[in-house]
Parts: structure tokens; sequence; C-alpha cells
């Protein structure tokens, strides 16, 4: 099987490399052969792999050759299928990973597993038996001279490192096997171990491809690959290839090799030949996919492996796991701490009225001079949260009051305001003025801050009034005369009369831990496996994407009930606040709000080349929820144009229903609450589609 190809311009994007696992391969002798492969990373790059072609026989050993970025890696990864080409063909007898051992160029081990738990967890991953995976491990530990089985694999040296990622290769018995650079940074006698086993190996009829930029380590092999530039400059034995070049060593082979192709392209550009390629479509076979035997299906061995690593590294990290389960509870109870209490004020009375010494009791008799005394007792209740200080001189106060912020509100009762009051009542309308004005006290507030300078608006107005209903009281008056102002307050329908803010926003931060922890999860962790070649080699091993967010989302499903319990258990019934509604509707609801975490953390993860990306996504994450979800301020205080926005969040409704649940006992066929789960449905099917686009469109 081949493709056209002509000279031309740039390849044409809508032809797609068709890379086909032939049987009877067998019958040829070959194990492995690639023509005309092409391959570059973007339109403006050269060719990694240009017009490559290779050979490799059953029960052999092949060295690839080359210098660091010559194409050795970019190959191999075509080869296990996690590249596509851009043209050209690879033929493989092997038509199923099972019979695929692959060492990447990374170490790609998990740091926290010991060596045996590196078996373990691969061992499952390939469907071994609990005997084989001992035998395995028994057998290479003595080929490899690895360290002791319960070493962790992080705590060992690179040597060490490298020889438990080949052995990993080994375990399970492969047909081909591919090593990119496994002797590097080995001790000499290690590295003709390795190559000592290989030997046997191919003698029992295991394929080997290896590749090295330790030249003269190649004499090993049965057949050297010299590659440079994308090429393959000539492919023989070791014997033959000196013999050829009447040479003494491999090294003044590449040499010569590489001095004659840098000799033809000098004089291609002299020439101003263009080497681009273009490729025109044309009628082909159907072909099977390379690994067609691989059944697409989920394996239960997979998601066992998964959740193996998942509880191994939880198992080895205790203290971490046991920090990101406790963290919501910990984060409620750090909440309630700092919002328990409003905060203590000072506020300075002077008081021109009466001295308070010998107060006569309250009425509205035409001596009562006496009335502001019984307001000060009033006012001095520590219901209000401040501390009444009486003060002389005016002035002082006020500088107090501006300046050195000792009070944060001045009051003054005048003079005649106990006879200006009764006065009021009794005559209305036929007052004097000067009588009316004495009935006012004269109040300034630091409006500086916001938060204290309501608090003390409202205590004020609402002390008074409780003052002021006693007055009217003791006149053996009507009560309904002390309503100011003349509104009749129903009992509430939902909640309490005087509703407290740490109930209002406290739904907004339950809400936000089932949505941000699950992202932070999913980023973290996913994103170190990418990062350390771990989720590759999985993949290789046979591992799919599905699998991969099958087994992560029954991890953090697990994970946000854990957490949702520690936190709800934590604020509604540690800490005592009121859940009026359905707790199971409102677990469901967190879970809605989990999954479509998870799905975000997964897609940043597959996009993401280094750990910033996920870091600020988290980041903004948090922010957006505090600001544009209705978490610290209703939505209907927002910015017209803030606020379509932040309906299109999926916390929003969330955090709307949720509080409907708590407060209204809203079920899930009112409008508020079935408009909570809408938003995380819609974004995690469109989370799941673009990761369907983006592993389909990388290949992975």
């Amino acid at each position: 099987m081949s493709s056209s190809r002509s000279p031309g311009t740039l390849m044409s994007d809508t032809i797609q490399h068709r890379i086909a696992g032939v049987e009877g391969m067998a019958q040829d002798n070959v194990s492995l052969s690639v023509n005309g492969a092409y391959k570059r990373y973007d339109k403006t790059s050269p060719f990694v792999l240009n017009n490559f072609c290779m050979s490799v026989e059953h029960n052999t050993i092949y060295a690839l050759l080359g210098a660091s970025g010559c194409g050795k890696t970019t190959l191999l990864s075509c080869i296990v299928d996690k590249l596509p080409l851009d043209a050209g063909t690879i033929h493989l007898s092997i038509t199923s990973k099972r019979y695929l051992g692959f060492m990447p160029q990374q170490l790609a081990l998990y740091h926290e597993f010991s060596i045996r738990e590196m078996f373990q967890y691969f061992g499952i991953l390939y469907s071994m038996s609990q005997r084989e995976i001992d035998h395995q491990l028994d057998t290479l530990m003595q080929i490899l001279s690895l360290p002791d089985p319960n070493s962790l694999c992080g705590q060992v040296s690179g040597g060490q490192q490298r020889r438990i990622s080949v052995a990993v290769t080994m375990m399970h018995s492969p047909l081909l096997l591919i090593l990119d650079e496994p002797t590097a940074g080995l001790d000499p006698l290690i590295s003709d171990t390795i190559w000592q086993h290989l030997r046997t190996l191919s003698a029992t009829g295991v394929t080997c491809i290896i590749t090295t930029h330790y030249i003269e380590e190649a004499r090993h092999a049965h057949k050297v690959g010299l590659m440079r530039n994308g090429v393959i400059l000539e492919e023989n034995s070791p014997n033959n290839l000196l013999d050829k070049y009447k040479a003494e060593s491999l090294e003044q082979v590449f040499l010569m090799l590489s001095e004659q192709q840098h000799m033809a392209s000098k004089y291609e550009t002299n020439n101003n030949e263009s080497v681009n390629l273009v490729l025109k479509p044309e009628k082909q076979e159907p072909v099977l996919p390379l690994y067609h035997e691989d059944v697409k299906s989920v394996s239960k061995d997979h998601i066992r492996c998964q959740m193996y690593k998942y509880f191994n590294w939880m198992k080895r990290n205790i203290l971490i796991a046991l920090f990101v389960i406790l963290l919501p509870g910990v984060s409620v109870m750090l909440f309630n701490f700092a919002f328990q209490n409003l905060p203590q004020l000072s506020l300075a009375v002077i008081n021109e009225d009466s001295n308070c010494t010998s107060a006569i009791p309250m009425g509205c008799d035409e001596n009562q001079t006496d009335l502001s005394c019984h307001y000060l007792s009033i006012l001095s209740d520590r219901r209000w949260h401040w501390d009444l200080h009486i003060a002389d001189d005016l002035e002082a106060a006020r500088q107090n009051l501006y300046k050195s912020d000792k009070f944060h509100g001045v009051l003054r009762i005048p003079r005649n305001f106990s006879i200006g009051l009764v006065t009021k009542l009794i005559q209305g309308r036929s007052i004097e003025e000067s009588l009316l004005a004495s009935s006012f006290i004269d109040a300034e507030i630091n409006r500086g801050d916001f938060v204290r300078s309501h608090q003390m608006e409202d205590g004020l107005l609402h002390s008074f009034q409780l003052f002021y209903k006693e007055f009217i009281k003791s006149c053996n008056l009507d009560e309904r005369l002390s309503r100011l102002p003349p509104i009749n307050f129903a009992e509430p329908i939902f909640g309490k009369k005087e509703p407290e803010f740490v109930q209002y926003i406290s739904s907004g931060l339950i809400i936000q831990i089932s949505f941000c922890f699950p992202v932070l999860f999913s980023v973290s962790s996913l994103t170190a496996e990418k990062l350390l070649g771990l989720m590759e080699r999985s993949l290789v091993a046979g591992l799919t994407i599905l699998e991969v967010v099958l087994a992560h989302s029954c991890v953090c499903f697990l994970m946000v009930i854990t957490q949702s319990t520690v936190a709800m258990l934590s604020q509604y019934w540690l800490w005592a606040h009121p859940f009026h509604g359905s707790i199971a509707l409102g677990f469901a609801l967190l879970m809605s709000e989990g999954i479509c975490g998870t799905m975000l953390g997964f897609l940043v993860a597959l996009m993401a080349k280094t750990y910033i990306p996920g870091t600020m996504t988290v980041g903004t994450l948090n922010s957006v929820v505090l600001l544009f979800c209705g978490y610290l301020w209703p939505l209907e205080g927002m910015h017209p144009l803030a606020r379509p926005f932040s309906y299109l969040l999926p916390p929003t409704t969330g955090i709307q229903a949720l509080r409907a649940i708590i407060w209204k006992n809203y079920s899930i066929s009112h409008p508020e609450v079935m408009a909570g789960f809408v938003p995380p449905f819609v974004w995690t099917v469109l989370f799941l589609l673009n990761m369907i686009y983006y592993v389909r469109r990388n290949h992975m």
C-alpha cells in the first residue's frame, strides 16, 4: 500500500495518512516496514520525517541511530499509533497492542509507587494474573538487577528508574519491543546486560527496535539504521556497514554518510530544486487500522488498573488525600468563624437632655425630663454590637470620629428632648418649632466603612423603635402608634424576620466547593500524568481515553460525595444552620455541579501543555464564581451587561436552586430548582463533545 507523491507546493490538508496492519506479514519475514513516511507538526515547519523508509525483520534487534532531533521519537510515536503520518504507510505483523511493549523516552513512572506496585498497575492493565505478575517481577529483578521491590520509584537513582521502566515494558512478554533510548545514562555493565537480554528475547521470537545515540553500542544489534534529518541514510548489519565503507567504527560510517547527505542537500539548494510535497487523492481499497484487533469497548481490567492507581496514590499520600477530602469541611468551618458575628462598634453619646442621676419613670407627664435616660438604657444592650461611651465634649467626640476612628458614630441628644417628644405626641401639629426641633436626635456616622455604617444605622433605628414602643405603652396609648414606619410586617413565608448574611452566602460556598474542587483535582492529577509521560505510556499499552474519563469520573464522583457530605454536615449539623428542603435533592444538585467541574478539568488537562493553563483556569474559576454567580451579591444588583454572562456559568443557577431548596423547600418540579440542573448538564455535554473532538483531532 502506498501514497502517490509529486513535487510542488505544500501538501494538502485534506489528504489523511492511513496506517494499516497487514495480515500475513509473517510470510514476508518482516515485523515492521515503513514506506514513504512524511510527518511535520504544522504547515510552516520542515518535515521531521521526509520520505522515510525502513524495514525490520522478525526476531531481530534493529538499532535506530541518530542525533537528538533527527526524528527518532516522532517515528516511534507514529509506529505506536500515537501520531498520524501526513503521508506514507506503516505495516506491522502484530495486530493488537497486547503484543506491543513500548518504553518512551521519558521514564514515565509513578514516583509514589513502589517497584512492586508499578508492576501491579501495568500487570492489571495487561490483564495478567497475579501469578504471572509475581513471576515476571522476580525474573526481571534478577536480569536487570533491580532494587528492592518495595523501594519507591521516586527514591531510587535515575539509572535504576530507567531499568525499572525497561522491566515494565517487558513484563507482559510482547512480540514487538520498542525502546526509546533505554540505556541512556546507565552503567556500561548494566547496558551490556540489557543488550544481552534483548539478544535472548530475539532468539525466542521477539522483535526489538531500539533507538540510541550511542553509536558504537549499536554493534550489538542485528541491523542498524543510520538516521539524519528525517531520513534513513542506510540500513544494514553493523559488519556489512563497516566492510562496505572500509571503516573501523560505525561512527566513521555515520560521519561519511552525513557528509554525503550534506553535499547532496547543498547541491539541491544551489540548483533551487524544491523538495516540497503535494499529495493527490487516489482511490484506495478500505484498509484495517493499525492494531485493529484491539476491542474499543470498555475493559474491566483497564478500569480496575485506573482505580488501583488512584487509591494507591491516596494510600501513599494519606495526608494529602485527607486534606483534599476534609478541605471543604475546613473551609466551611473557617467560613463560619470568619462570619460568625457582626463587628463590635463604638458609639459616643452626648446627652444634653438629662444627667440621668435619678431618672423618673417613663411616661407622658408634663414634667418628664428623663426619656433620654431610658433610651440610653436600651442603647446599652449588647444586642446592638457596640460599646456605649458617654461623652461631654461634642467637638472632641467628632474629632475621634473623623480622625482617629476611636468612635464609629456620635449621637447627640439635644436639650429638652424629653419635653419635646412628649409635647409632639400630645399636641401634634400645634407644637412649637423650638420643641419640635428638640425632639430629634442628631447622629453622625463614619460612612467610610459600608458594613459598619449600615450596621450602626440599622441598630440606631431598631433601638429607637424599641424605645418608642415602650414609651407609647407607658402613656397607655395604642401600641400601633409606635410603629415607625406604619407597616405591619407579617411572619416570613421563608426564612427568618432577621436573615443572616452568613446563611445567604453559605449556599454559594458549598456550590463553589462542589464545582471548583473537581476542576482543581482533575487539572492537577491529569496534567501531571500527561507531562510525566504516564498517560501516553498507558494509552500505548491499550488504555483508551474513554476508560480514563470513566475511571477518573468515578473517583471524582466519590470525592464530590465525600466533600459535599463533609461540607453539609459542617454547615447544617455542626453549625446548626437551617435546612428546610430535601437533603437528597440538594446532594443531587451538588453532584451535577461536581460532574460538570470534572469534565471541565479533564478538558483543560487534555489541552494543557504545561501546568500554567491549569493553574490559571482554577484561579480564574474561583474569581468568576465569587464575583459573577450571585455568591456574594444578588444577580439583580449586577451591571446589565454582566447579568446575561453570569447566567451562562454552571454555578449561577445552581446557587439560586440550592437556596430555593434550603429556604423554600422547593421540589425538582419547581422551575427555580429545575433551572439549577440545566446549565451543568448542558456544559457537561459541551465539554464531552469538545473532548471527543480534541482526542480525534490529536489522534489520542
